[in-house]
């Protein structure tokens, strides 16, 4: 396989390929509100016919707006579950209830219908960007609202059948990538930090070796009003910006044979591996973004890199596979592991030759 042959074959169109500020430590921003429709009954409660009519009421309401695309959970093939889920929209368990989904034409913007709540709106965003992410889905949100008229009260705020949803129903997260917090042993003093905010934090790949991207949310949706909490994680993505960074400049003066060491192994994986698993991948792009980070290389942007997180899981090389024709070698080209395998290599090398070693 020529690795000119998916030159031409990459997109702009996910959110997840552009930059974003602070982009070398917080990945990407996220932000879920979850509404219920008055007189209706949770979904927990819900008969059928009161699903179907919800689902017809939202859809009704989502007419006027041409970005949205919707698809009905039927019509959801096991293929497409998987790119949904390397997008972080829906997960693999086939006992994940729904009736189907509205995804914006940048696929950066969805709405969830009759989950565990009638309305449940995501949306992300690369890099630190939750206040802009805020704006986005409330304008969406004031736009339902002169359609629909959702279930809420005076004293507990908008009505959720989760009591930690209930208030604002918002909550805003951050992916971060923080290696120099965790090979300077100072992940636990974060996790108390966060813990004393009442913010829980997540390893986002259970099975890396070197885990050192996280998700952080706060655990409820009523500790204070939405600006409240807009500040609250804006101080707390301040935090952790400034403490990453500080941690990176000692290990950049402290440890410099032992990273460029470790950056260097990852690079020659990278570069010369036919096969790729995605954990493998991970572990590259790992310690090429530290690499660059601390100067070790150059040649290629923290955008380029984010990037690849997503564009090299399975669902997004199983659609290229599909609709392109490539090349493989005899001994794999009957097995569409193997040929995921193959094409991950390909990817991953073709974004890697840019890169020069200072």
């Amino acid at each position: 396989m020529k690795k000119s042959e998916i030159e031409d074959k990459k997109t702009l169109s996910s959110w997840y390929n552009y930059s974003g500020p602070e982009d070398d430590v917080i990945l990407s921003s996220r932000i879920k509100l979850v509404r219920n429709l008055a007189d209706f009954p949770f979904v927990v409660k819900a008969s059928k016919m009161d699903k179907e009519r919800i689902c017809s009421i939202i859809c009704d309401a989502f007419n006027q707006k041409e970005e949205y695309a919707y698809i009905k959970k039927s019509d959801i093939s096991d293929f497409g579950r998987k790119i949904l889920f390397d997008k972080n929209i829906l997960p693999l368990d086939p006992k994940f209830d729904f009736s189907g989904l509205f995804l914006s034409s940048g696929e950066n913007l969805y709405a969830l219908l009759n989950n565990k709540e009638h309305l449940k709106l995501i949306a992300f965003a690369s890099g630190f960007q939750p206040e802009y992410l805020m704006q986005e889905i409330y304008k969406l949100d004031e736009y339902l609202q002169s359609k629909l008229q959702f279930a809420a009260s005076y004293e507990f705020g908008y009505l959720t059948s989760q009591l930690k949803d209930c208030g604002t129903g918002m909550k805003l997260s951050l992916r971060i990538f923080i290696p120099s917090t965790v090979i300077q042993n100072a992940f636990t003093d974060l996790i108390k930090y966060l813990k004393d905010r009442h913010f829980s934090i997540k390893s986002v790949f259970e099975n890396s070796a070197r885990n050192c991207i996280f998700d952080i949310f706060p655990e409820t949706s009523f500790d204070g009003s939405e600006l409240d909490q807009l500040a609250e994680m804006q101080a707390l993505g301040t935090y952790i910006l400034k403490t990453e960074r500080k941690f990176r400049s000692k290990l950049a003066d402290n440890n410099s044979t032992i990273v460029l060491d470790l950056v260097k192994k990852m690079y020659v994986m990278g570069m010369n591996a036919l096969l790729l698993d995605y954990s493998e991948v991970e572990e590259i792009l790992n310690a090429i973004k530290l690499g660059l980070q601390l100067g070790i290389l150059s040649g290629i942007e923290e955008s380029e890199l984010n990037a690849l997180y997503y564009t090299t899981k399975d669902g997004h090389l199983i659609y290229l596979i599909d609709n392109y024709s490539f090349s493989y070698e005899d001994d794999i080209k009957n097995s569409l592991s193997m040929q995921i395998q193959r094409l991950r290599a390909v990817v991953v090398q073709q974004a890697m030759g840019k890169i020069i070693f200072k």
